[in-house]
C-alpha cells in the first residue's frame, strides 16, 4: 500500500477531482488548520467523525456533509474499549465504512485527535492496540479512490463530538442512525 496515495497534497487533491468532475466544477471551500484548503467538488463528501467516553463506555459518532456544507447522513455506536486511543482511531473505521457502505468514492475524513490523524498519515506510531486499528483503516481507504485525513481543532468537529455525546448519554441501544439523532446536533452554525 502506498501512503503517499492515501495522505495527499491538498494541491494533488484538487488535481485529482478536476479530473474526475470536469464536466461540473462548482466548488465549496473547507480548510484544516495548516490552512491549505481542501475543495470539494459537486458529488465529493466530507465525513467528521469524533468520540465520547464515560464509565468504561465509549460512543463514537459521525457526521458526513456534501460539497455545499448538508449534512446527508450521520450515525452514532456505543463500543466497549480498553484504550482511548483505540476508540478515537476506530472512529475512522466508522466514519470510511459509512461512507463506503454508501457508495462514496472521494471522500474528506477530518477527526480532532492529532495523534490518530498522524499515524493514519504515516508520520507517527502508535501502540500496538491502536496501530492495529490503523492497519484496519489502512485498507478500509485502499477501497476508495482518494481519501484525504486532516486533523480539525474540536470547535470545527463540534457536530461529530455533539453525536458522539448524545449517543454516550442517550438511552438509544447500541446503534444509532440518522433518523434517530435530534436534528438540533445536525444542525451547522458556522457553517461548513
Amino acid at each position: 500500500m502506498d501512503l503517499a496515495r492515501l495522505c495527499i497534497s491538498a494541491e494533488a487533491v484538487a488535481a485529482t477531482q478536476q479530473r474526475l468532475f470536469k464536466e461540473d466544477t462548482k466548488a465549496c471551500r473547507t480548510t484544516n488548520t495548516a490552512g491549505i484548503g481542501n475543495v470539494l467538488l459537486q458529488g465529493q463528501f466530507k465525513v467528521n467523525v469524533d468520540a465520547a467516553f464515560k464509565d468504561g463506555v465509549a460512543a463514537v459518532g459521525w457526521v458526513e456533509k456534501d460539497w455545499e456544507g448538508v449534512v446527508t447522513d450521520a450515525g452514532a455506536t456505543k463500543i466497549r474499549c480498553s484504550s482511548a486511543l483505540v476508540v478515537e482511531t476506530t472512529t475512522m473505521l466508522v466514519g470510511l465504512e459509512a461512507a463506503r457502505n454508501r457508495g462514496r468514492r472521494i471522500v474528506l475524513m477530518e477527526g480532532d485527535n492529532q495523534g490518530v490523524i498522524n499515524a493514519l498519515q504515516g508520520k507517527a506510531d502508535l501502540p500496538w492496540e491502536a496501530e492495529i486499528v490503523v492497519t484496519t483503516v489502512r485498507r478500509v481507504m485502499e477501497g476508495f479512490n482518494t481519501v484525504s485525513v486532516n486533523w480539525v481543532r474540536s470547535d470545527k468537529n463540534s457536530m461529530a463530538n455533539g453525536v458522539a455525546r448524545w449517543m454516550l448519554s442517550s438511552g438509544q441501544g447500541t446503534l444509532a442512525t440518522r433518523q434517530d439523532i435530534p436534528i438540533s446536533l445536525l444542525t451547522d452554525y458556522e457553517g461548513f
